[in-house]
């Protein structure tokens, strides 16, 4: 007999099988919108409907992030080009890039865990979770990119 826990959990994925996915257009959208710091907060504010008094608080969460974020995948860039341009890939510089590819994952999980909690406290949390939504799409996003550019290593 399934527990009230896994009734629950099974309802839970039941209602994410209807909600509407993200569509080509809206993932376009938003990158779009992120071409620019300007663009990207507009996208977000209006995406929240943040009151005043949930923008004072939400803002400073919102730029902590990106900061981290932008610092973050600056580093993952670096390591890559660096290995690119560096020749043909060793075991040894491989090890490397790896060790450096999962260091910058770690520290996105971090940020994205503190940047969760101080999103939570600043707004309601339907709001932080769409800001999370939204955050989680672009990195998506980013990260297809750079994926769909990235040679295999040989």
């Amino acid at each position: 007999m399934p527990t009230l826990a896994t009734l629950l959990a099974s309802l839970a994925l039941t209602a994410l099988a209807f909600a509407p996915a993200a569509s080509a257009q809206e993932i376009d959208a938003l990158r779009a919108a992120a071409k620019t710091e300007a663009g990207k907060r507009a996208y977000v504010g209006q995406a929240l409907a943040l009151t005043p008094a949930e923008a004072k608080r939400f803002w400073p969460v919102y730029d902590a992030y990106q900061r981290k974020l932008d610092a973050n995948n600056r580093k993952l860039s670096r390591a890559i080009e660096d290995a690119i341009a560096a020749g043909p890939m060793t075991d040894a510089r491989a090890k490397k890039l790896a060790g450096e590819w999962i260091a910058v994952d770690d520290t996105d999980l971090r940020a994205r865990r503190s940047a969760s909690n101080a999103a939570m406290k600043a707004v309601s949390p339907v709001k932080a979770m769409r800001y999370l939504q939204i955050e989680n799409k672009l990195q998506a996003a980013y990260r297809a990119d750079l994926a769909a550019n990235l040679p295999l290593v040989q």
